[in-house]
């Protein structure tokens, strides 16, 4: 009887690699790209969530994007997605909207941001979503140091609405557009800037030539 189920779950083992077989070439084949959408879990990812799943994206050399919208990432599954998938060079899109990001968050994405920065062409991220979390002037500030760093090879798109970053974290990143990084699109809808931050920003266009 033993060795009839252990005959029973071999077969079935190999049926299942052959089924597997047709995707795991497409996946191995050369110039495919991956999005990941591990967005509105049933059960929301947090920090140590996050934590394993960057380990196990990292191994994909294919993976291009990752939502992970509307999950509980903070500070400690920044410093993770930063560490693993944006130092390394395999996003160029990431979206964190809707977590629990909060400055010291955005201080852990800067850094590696910054990181790549010094390693010429390391990071491919050219769209970065951080909408509806608790950033503040401080994360703003962190985010356009970073930006200020990698002027022409850095993020197309930045969307940061709904976080109350006010006047001077628009002010923070109105300096960055004056070092005219090359954002192209710039999203702040509801961010309290006010009319200071406003003005600020409208100054910065004036020299940006990219956004």
């Amino acid at each position: 009887m033993d060795a009839l189920a252990d005959e029973y779950a071999a077969s079935c083992a190999r049926a299942r690699r052959r089924a597997c077989a047709p995707l795991l070439a497409f996946l191995r084949a050369p110039g495919v790209q991956l999005h990941c959408d591990l967005s509105r879990c049933a059960s929301p990812l947090a920090d140590d969530g996050i934590a394993r799943c960057a380990a196990v994206l990292a191994r994909d050399a294919s993976l291009r994007s990752l939502d992970v919208s509307h999950n509980a990432v903070g500070a400690l599954g920044a410093r993770e997605l930063g560490r693993v998938l944006i130092t390394q060079g395999l996003l160029h899109t990431l979206t964190i909207a809707d977590n629990r990001l909060d400055c010291e968050a955005l201080g852990e994405l800067a850094r590696a941001l910054l990181r790549a920065a010094t390693d010429a062409g390391a990071s491919a991220l050219t769209a970065l979503d951080l909408s509806f979390n608790h950033i503040e002037a401080e994360g703003a500030a962190s985010l356009a140091a970073a930006l200020r760093a990698r002027p022409r090879g850095g993020l197309r798109t930045l969307v940061l609405s709904g976080n109350r970053i006010g006047p001077v974290g628009a002010e923070a990143l109105a300096s960055a557009l004056r070092a005219d990084v090359s954002l192209q699109t710039l999203r702040l809808r509801a961010c309290h800037i006010g009319d200071t931050g406003a003005a600020g920003l409208g100054a910065g266009l004036l020299v940006n030539r990219a956004l």
